[in-house]
């Protein structure tokens, strides 16, 4: 059965579709109709886009519809997201699916191939029924939207990362969700079925190998320094003859070899070791072509150790001590940092020892320093002499040679009050002296066999700070993967530099002039409130943030700032272990006009440059934020919206999402109804009950003391089912007759679920 396959570029011979140069124009476009039997009589069978839902962490919603009736599908989307999406739609009309991820990574639009696969085959065009097919018998080739990760030094909030396949429309449903919550200096890598049936679901980190030494060839991981096929490198293939050892192709020998006129057998004589003329040094032996010396201690692998102070065989072979560990009668001992570091399986501390001064290994050379005087390090950063002067005073000679630092990137991190922080980790990687080697895999792959509603759970602690990490999770029902996607999750990182501020940024609150609380290119403002806190170890006194974002690659068109500098409340340096860290928010919002050609539905990044009166130096903290795309009114799909108003009188509250909650100005008797009101707009147009799909649905109350309340008896609509959560939806707008009879008086919040899944809130008072 032939493949549909959905393609990015103009390929030679493209002109003989017609059909297809009239798509070529939408690149940029959110969403992207497909035309799957290339009848336009019918329409087109599938839409599938890409849209930014959420400011930060960006939230990116993938969506793949199909109304083709009758005709299912499977299909492949690698652009959809790191490590792709790949799926089914089941028979249309009005199905498809939707997978949504949150990332702290910028994104952007790409250029991305889709691969549909009829479940049945199609009759196109009166040919014979052999797939989905195009006239010559090509493939139909199409460009869609579709996003790539690029990593940033972005921080990442303590709330969860999480990914969700929902299969929509008939009925919505959420089948299984991935993801990560952070919490206490340790996050819980969590996957949920709910697909109803028992599955398996896998995951597995992308773009690393779980083992050292080892290269990804054409997606897999190989030893390049064993592998025949992939010998120093992928695709090096070594001679039917040879032998892969320590990456170089050998030649092959048998029982014995002629060396001069002597058959001799390299693999043990020490006069011929794994070759003719390869003598072996005094007392050594050979073993399989090795020179060896004798071991009176352990030997692993190739390699005579004493596994007692051997901190990469510490108590055996292969156990490797962590990082910022010595080895000590065969145990790992941690050297507490910050004072101590491991330097030649010794504890040392790198702010005082003048043999390794800033890092493991730098030796002060004193030699210049008078005969009278001694050499220190000072904090690290320099080598001083220390000579004794008359008078009992001393003068510092600090030496001219700087110190090479080895030391890690500066991290960032984000936590929410009363939880400890996580972070995204950017350290410096040195290459290997030949090859690139791939890099070791944070995490283990996973496979658990769930029931239906169950959910698996993994803990990964021990450290204060974490990094994203991107894996894919899969579905896999009666041997056969079912669906799989991007998954997002964060791992714990130890060792880090935790010296000076660390700022990173917790939450962050959108304004804007439509009020759907996402900025859209040409908005004519967009507000931003950052709530941020520090985890260094020092605290930054009367801070000033100023706020920017370079064009770059991907955004070459800058952004204009009504207001781009704002004081922040003093950071306090990071409390200690378990103890509630203060976020602090700016007093002035952010303000920027994103302009009309900005590309839409990315994640741009942004850099908040802060200023401390007690630092000299300022201190740089990169962000991401969502920049989201305008609706088209020619092109309604239902749950597709740029503007939000209400609630409307009598409420006159505004709604928001993940910012302050706007109160209504006035309060409500109990026994009251309420007409909750709100307008949902696209271009600047109101959109009718037709053009709104599902329609807005009240998803939760919680009182300021009480709680979450029950979603019981609060409809008030005539003739309609008390408990019902849906708003009714007309030409001039969608309302909620909210009865508050079944409520306690006190302050309120309500939150409402839009079209597109964000959920928006506002609050009222009730009195008794």
């Amino acid at each position: 059965m032939k493949r549909r396959q959905v393609r990015s570029g103009l390929i030679a011979g493209m002109a003989l579709f017609l059909g297809i140069l009239a798509i070529v124009p939408l690149l940029m476009a959110a969403d992207q109709p497909i035309n799957l039997d290339e009848n336009s009589t019918n329409g087109a069978e599938s839409t599938v886009s890409t849209r930014v839902l959420q400011t930060y962490p960006v939230r990116i919603e993938n969506t793949v519809h199909n109304n083709a009736s009758g005709e299912s599908f499977t299909f492949r989307w690698p652009g959809a997201g790191p490590g792709g999406f790949a799926s089914a739609v089941t028979a249309g009309p009005d199905v498809g699916v939707i997978w949504t991820w949150t990332t702290v990574y910028q994104v952007y639009s790409i250029d991305s191939p889709i691969t549909f696969t009829p479940v049945r085959t199609l009759n196109v065009f009166g040919m014979p029924p052999q797939g989905v097919q195009v006239p010559g018998g090509n493939e139909g080739l199409f460009t869609v939207p579709g996003k790539s990760i690029i990593p940033n030094a972005v921080t990442l909030s303590s709330a969860s990362l999480t990914s969700s396949l929902i299969t929509f429309f008939s009925p919505e449903k959420t089948v299984a969700t991935c993801g990560a919550d952070c919490t206490a200096g340790g996050c819980e890598v969590f996957m949920e079925n709910r697909t109803g049936a028992t599955v398996t679901l896998l995951n597995r980190q992308q773009d690393c190998c779980l083992e050292p030494h080892q290269l990804i060839c054409d997606g897999e991981c190989k030893s390049y320094l064993t592998d025949d096929q992939n010998c120093g490198g992928c695709g090096n293939e070594c001679a039917f003859d040879e032998f892969c050892g320590n990456g170089v192709c050998e030649k092959i020998c048998g029982e014995g070899e002629l060396c001069g006129e002597v058959c001799v057998d390299i693999f043990s004589d020490p006069l011929n070791c794994g070759g003719c003329g390869i003598a072996c040094g005094a007392g050594e032996y050979c073993d399989e072509g090795v020179c060896r010396i004798p071991c009176d201690q352990t030997l692993c692998g190739d390699a005579c150790v004493d596994i007692s102070s051997d901190p990469l065989n510490c108590g055996g072979c292969g156990n490797v001590c962590p990082d910022n560990n010595i080895c000590t009668q065969g145990s790992c001992v941690e050297c507490r940092p910050p004072w101590q570091t491991a330097c030649n399986n010794q504890c040392v501390n790198i702010h005082t020892d003048p043999f390794n001064c800033g890092a493991c290994g730098h030796v002060c050379d004193f030699s210049g320093c008078p005969s009278s005087g001694q050499g220190t390090c000072s904090q690290g950063e320099s080598c001083v002499c220390a000579p004794t002067v008359s008078g009992g005073t001393s003068a510092l000679q600090k030496r001219s040679r700087p110190i090479a630092s080895v030391r890690p990137q500066r991290l960032s991190f984000a936590a929410q009050s009363k939880t400890r922080p996580t972070a995204v980790l950017t350290t410096q990687t040195l290459a290997a002296s030949t090859v690139e080697e791939a890099p070791v895999c944070d995490l283990a792959p996973i496979a658990e066999v769930v029931p239906d509603g169950g959910r698996f759970t993994q803990s990964q602690t021990g450290g204060r700070f974490g990094k994203e990490i991107q894996t894919t999770v899969s579905i896999v029902k009666d041997g056969r993967t079912v669906a799989e996607g991007p998954c997002p999750l964060i791992v714990p990182v130890i060792g880090a530099d935790t010296s000076g501020v660390i700022l990173s940024p917790v939450a962050v609150a959108t304004r804007d002039t439509t009020g759907d609380s996402l900025c859209q290119p040409g908005e004519p403002q967009c507000d931003y409130y950052v709530a941020v806190s520090d985890v260094g170890d020092s605290p930054c006194v009367n801070p000033v943030a100023t706020l920017s974002s370079p064009p770059d690659e991907f955004n070459p068109n800058p952004v204009a700032f009504i207001n781009a500098v704002s004081p922040y409340p003093n950071f306090p340096a990071y409390p200690g272990d378990e103890q509630p860290i203060e976020e602090k928010t700016n007093s002035v919002a952010f303000s920027i006009s994103a302009p009309p050609d900005q590309a839409p539905d990315v994640g741009r990044v942004f850099v908040m440059t802060f200023t401390c009166a007690n630092r000299p130096d300022p201190v740089v903290m990169p962000l991401t934020l969502g920049i989201g795309s305008a609706c088209d009114p020619n092109h309604i799909t239902g749950d597709v919206y740029d503007g939000v108003r209400g609630f409307l009188s009598p409420v006159n509250a505004a709604l928001t999402q993940g910012g302050p909650v706007n109160y209504a100005a006035g309060s409500f008797n109990l026994g009251k109804t309420i007409p909750l009101k709100l307008e949902l707009r696209c271009g600047g147009m109101n959109l009718s009950d037709a053009e709104i799909d599902p329609s807005p649905e009240v998803v939760s109350l919680t009182h300021e003391t009480l709680g979450p309340w029950p979603l019981i008896g609060i409809n008030g609509d005539n003739n309609a089912n008390p408990d019902d959560p849906m708003f009714h939806c007309g030409n001039s707008g969608c309302e909620y007759q909210f009865r508050t009879n079944p409520l306690a008086p006190g302050r309120y919040v309500i939150g409402v679920k839009m079209p597109d899944s964000r959920v928006f809130q506002a609050g009222f008072t009730i009195n008794p």
